[in-house]
């Protein structure tokens, strides 16, 4: 829940900032007749949805690649339950970061949604799992932000 309050705060003062320097960068004729409102709206939409739709248009571009990798990569950390989904956060050639999001049972009945990252390399094989980081899980105490927040 935090980090979904950081994001927001984060884009909200990033969408201010963006549409005060559009509108300190137009010409002082073109100033006066501008909708700003409607520029500083979009500026806050555009602040908001810009990070996930880079992580969405990058996963579906080039998910299919690296999906075993991923699903061998998942099957070596401490989560207990299945992959639920995964996003391409990074992607630089032959590198990638990966947020996975599991599924477990809860000792109480519940459903935990266990998060962690991956960095993928490629090698002449295919790709491999270098190295993970669990960022967030009920039952192994972890808790950290994540940017873009999913859930």
């Amino acid at each position: 829940m935090l980090s979904i309050g950081a994001y927001a705060f984060g884009a909200f003062v990033s969408g201010i900032i963006l549409s005060m320097l559009i509108q300190l960068l137009r010409p002082m004729k073109n100033r006066l007749e501008s909708n700003s409102p409607l520029v500083c709206l979009f500026c806050l939409l555009f602040t908001f949805t810009a990070p996930f739709a880079y992580v969405e248009i990058l996963t579906k571009m080039k998910g299919n690649e690296i999906k075993d990798a991923v699903a061998l990569g998942y099957q070596d950390m401490p989560i207990e339950g299945g992959l639920h989904y995964f996003r391409i956060l990074s992607w630089s050639g032959d590198r990638a970061k990966v947020l996975v999001v599991g599924e477990e049972k809860e000792s109480w009945g519940g459903l935990d949604r266990p998060m962690a990252t991956l960095i993928l390399s490629r090698e002449r094989q295919g790709w491999k799992t270098d190295n993970f980081n669990m960022l967030h899980s009920e039952r192994l105490d972890k808790d950290s932000i994540m940017f873009p927040p999913y859930r």
